[in-house]
């Protein structure tokens, strides 16, 4: 990047991320389609997915890698 800054992560830190964000995904998709939710879970499940996403943006992550889910390098 050219402001300077850079980020690290590990096969197995990136892991924990993609499954962290296909939870997230999961539950935000199961509460737009289960209709005896109310509508704070699925704000609750809106606003964890896209904050989870913005967070990844702004470090430099594009979360459409995480949409399949990746398996770390051995």
């Amino acid at each position: 990047m050219g402001d300077g800054f850079s980020i690290n992560i590990s096969g197995q830190d990136l892991k924990k991320i993609s499954d962290r964000y296909s939870q997230l995904r999961l539950e935000y998709e199961k509460s737009k389609v289960d209709k005896s939710s109310q509508i704070i879970d699925y704000l609750r499940a809106y606003l964890l997915l896209s904050g989870f996403e913005e967070c990844l943006e702004y470090v430099g992550i594009d979360h459409e890698i995480f949409e399949n889910g990746i398996e770390p390098l051995e």
